[in-house]
C-alpha cells in the first residue's frame, strides 16, 4: 500500500507505548497508531483485504476501517 495515500486517506492518528504514558526517555522513540477510510475504488481489488500496514522510522501501524455502502 502506498504510504501517502494511507496518510491522505488518515481520520485519527494517536501517540501510543512510553509516550503515550509519560514514560519516554530520550532513548525513545514515539510510536503511533492510525485509523484509514480508504477510496472506494482501493478497495475493490481480487487481492487480500487490507487491515494492518505496519511502517517504521517512524513506527506507525495504519488500521482500515470498512464503511458499508
Amino acid at each position: 500500500m502506498d504510504k501517502k495515500l494511507l496518510e491522505r486517506n488518515t481520520i485519527y492518528e494517536v501517540i501510543t507505548g512510553s509516550t503515550a504514558y509519560g514514560l519516554a526517555t530520550k532513548e525513545s522513540d514515539v510510536d503511533k497508531k492510525a485509523i484509514v477510510i480508504l477510496p472506494s475504488k482501493n478497495m475493490m481489488t481480487l487481492s487480500k483485504e487490507w487491515e494492518t500496514e505496519t511502517y517504521t522510522q517512524p513506527d506507525i501501524e495504519y488500521h482500515s476501517v470498512n464503511l458499508p455502502n
